[in-house]
């Protein structure tokens, strides 16, 4: 077990990551464009480990701060490895994106509350570049579309959202000022069902490539699955709607692979929904799915996901605690993991074991 403790800001979104952090510079880049208010700050936590020194991944808790730093805390060192800051961001970070490619650098992309997407360099050390969206409506989830840093064709998709989902795309020859240039100018697709800030966008990796995710809002019952338009289209549509009894507050999604290992059947997907009022839902999603036909006179209508089954946390106290978070566990089907808070200030965390589901 490990924590840490933030002293001068508030932590206001965070992400897991596999990051190789390894061949950093003996002067970190971001020590000369920070304020000398963070610089104390930095001076302690910038300097990796020493046996950090060859190229390995290595599994960290990716924190955005209130003050616009981003800190890489590392649960088995139990202390932060990495901070990165620069004299633009000073506003809340509302969303992370890391990447993960052995081919290319570690690179982080951030939403600030002061309507500014940002990339930064973890290995580098250092802020890359910035860009100010047009509305000035900051972005509250990002997601970085499954396939690399560029994809096996050398483009980046990125999908961005507040109230409304868009489909970015770039291809830039390499990582400076240019790569926001190109970003903001291309536009591959629009999404339109939400009515409430937009918390989690999520993409399916069974997929390759993968053209269908899924998304949730805040104050809002239901979960969206999307498919991304092909052709001269624009217009992303829902494919599945999964109501949910209240509000939802966790989502995620989990890739089984086929009970034969022969076969040529796509592999199964499920989705995990955990509601306000603690209920936790299972729905497996069909291998194929086609956007429900419509025409100029009617409007088309979103085939309705229910659930598979239910699960529930026994207690053999009479105090068993509120569901405040689950998700299913990689690499292990059929695992979900719970959280709960007893006593009001206590977590508690339970895996629940189900059995596998055929379609």
């Amino acid at each position: 077990m490990a924590g840490h403790v933030v002293d001068s800001a508030r932590i206001t979104t965070l992400v897991w990551s596999q990051i190789d952090l390894s061949e950093q510079s003996s002067a970190p880049a971001d020590e000369d464009s920070s304020t000398k208010k963070k610089g104390k700050r930095k001076r302690h936590s910038t300097n990796a480990p020493m046996e950090i020194t060859s190229k390995s991944n290595i599994e960290v808790v990716v924190l955005g701060l209130s003050d616009g730093t981003l800190l890489f805390f590392s649960p088995t060192h139990s202390r932060v490895l990495r901070t990165l800051s620069h004299s633009t961001s000073t506003a809340a970070i509302l969303s992370i994106v890391s990447t993960d490619s052995r081919d290319s650098e570690p690179i982080v992309w951030t939403s600030g509350a002061d309507g500014a997407i940002r990339l930064w360099n973890a290995r580098q050390n250092n802020f890359i570049s910035s860009w100010k969206i047009d509305d000035r409506i900051p972005y509250s989830s990002m997601a970085l579309r499954p396939g690399g840093m560029w994809g096996k064709d050398g483009r980046l998709d990125l999908l961005i959202a507040n109230h409304g989902i868009h489909l970015l795309s770039t291809t830039p020859g390499h990582l400076d000022s240019s790569a926001f240039d190109a970003l903001k100018a291309k536009s591959l697709a629009s999404f339109t069902g939400h009515a409430s800030l937009i918390k989690c966008l999520q993409w399916d990796a069974s997929q390759e490539p993968s053209n269908r995710f899924l998304s949730m809002a805040d104050s809002d019952r239901f979960v969206y699955v999307w498919e991304v338009p092909t052709g001269a289209s624009t217009e992303g549509r829902i494919v599945l709607s999964i109501p949910l009894d209240s509000d939802v507050r966790r989502v995620s999604l989990s890739i089984s692979p086929s009970t034969t290992q022969a076969s040529s059947t796509p592999e199964k997907q499920s989705i995990l929904a955990l509601s306000t009022s603690g209920k936790i839902s299972v729905y497996p999603i069909p291998s194929e799915l086609t956007p429900p036909a419509t025409s100029e006179k009617t409007k088309h209508k979103v085939p309705t996901l229910l659930p598979r089954s239910t699960v529930s946390v026994s207690s053999k106290k009479s105090s068993s605690g509120q569901v405040i978070d689950a998700s299913f566990i990689p690499d292990h089907i059929g695992e979900i993991k719970v959280v709960r808070i007893v006593g009001g200030v206590r977590p508690v965390f339970n895996v629940v074991v189900s059995s596998p589901h055929n379609n």
